[in-house]
């Protein structure tokens, strides 16, 4: 075979295996940290985070439906774990419980009611608060609805 043809033919071959790991690293990387296409977005807010010297502030920044009140809703804030062996990540829970109780809480999570429609969750004004960064999930019913997570 001609060094030409044998340098295109292995060229072809890299090229094929970089694009396969990409679409891998892709999809483990839109699968992991639960970003959802157009069309399958179940989620009714989402959260914008900011940091500052006094903790993490995580303001709901957006909101898709009707303000419902905090007893509907379970917060998890966690952290992912080292990657084992085979690059998994399992969550490690630091708070979880229902919203009302959370909110005004004393300690390293709480939740401010600072929205327009009081004793509701709002993007009027409402926040998340955290000593240190974490993922934050909302639920309500079972369903994940908001929190860290994004929709494309």
């Amino acid at each position: 075979m001609e060094r030409s043809k044998a340098l295109a033919l292995l060229a072809g071959f890299a090229l094929g295996a970089v694009t396969a790991g990409g679409s891998l690293l892709l999809y483990q990387a839109l699968t992991s940290t639960m970003i959802m296409l157009p069309g399958e977005c179940p989620l009714e807010f989402g959260l914008s985070p900011l940091n500052t010297t006094s903790g993490w502030f995580y303001d709901v920044g957006w909101q898709r439906a009707e303000p419902r009140s905090f007893v509907e809703y379970n917060v998890t804030f966690f952290v992912f774990s080292q990657p084992d062996q085979y690059g998994n990540q399992r969550q490690i829970v630091h708070w979880s419980g229902s919203l009302d109780v959370l909110v005004s809480a004393s300690g390293n999570f709480s939740f401010e009611d600072r929205g327009i429609h009081p004793g509701k969750l709002d993007n009027g004004g409402d926040y998340f608060w955290a000593r240190e960064w974490h993922v934050i999930h909302v639920t309500r019913a079972g369903q994940l609805v908001g929190g860290t997570v994004a929709c494309l």
